[in-house]
């Protein structure tokens, strides 16, 4: 199932008309996210137009009802974070070394 931070970035991509490759970068399928748009029609929160895809009065509520379930405000609520890269601490004298540096060889 999608969790509420999926959800509201489905619903921001929805309503500016955006790329769904930041879900796919979060490890959802491209069929899975088809099935999630497919719900977001079917519980009407969006509907098709002619310049693309628009969120309705429901849709609206719902982002704004699930950014304060999340104590998102400002530009949180409006840009979500790319979840995809953020890391796990590390020890002070630990080196990092990004993945596609690890992949150089």
């Amino acid at each position: 199932m999608i969790t509420d931070e999926d959800l509201i970035l489905l619903l921001q991509l929805v309503k500016r008309n955006g790329n769904i490759e930041s879900l796919h970068n979060r490890g959802y399928q491209y069929s899975q996210i088809a099935a999630l748009i497919n719900i977001v029609f079917e519980k009407n929160l969006a509907y098709y137009t002619e310049e693309g895809l628009s969120l309705t009065d429901e849709g609206e509520e719902a982002l704004k009802i699930s950014n304060k379930n999340l104590r998102r405000k400002n530009s949180e609520a409006m840009i979500s974070p790319q979840t995809e890269y953020i890391i796990n601490k590390i020890g002070k004298y630990d080196i990092y070394l990004p993945a596609s540096i690890k992949n150089l060889r």
